[in-house]
């Protein structure tokens, strides 16, 4: 028999598992804030795979390319 807690492990372990998923393998992961943006793309893309790009226009334009 389970333990209340085991059950809240296993399932929450399994819920972060689907969370943490691939779905879009050339997608990007973006963290947006204001005055800085972190972005994320697969290490096989790029030398640098994590990088931060300031909130001015021409750094946006940068994150674009």
């Amino acid at each position: 028999m389970k333990r209340k807690s085991q059950e809240r492990s296993t399932k929450h372990e399994r819920r972060a598992q689907r969370l943490l998923d691939k779905i879009h393998l050339s997608a990007a992961g973006i963290d947006v804030g204001s005055g800085s943006h972190w972005v994320a793309v697969p290490e096989d893309r790029d030398d640098q795979p994590v990088r931060e790009f300031k909130s001015f226009t021409h750094e946006l334009i940068a994150l674009a390319d």
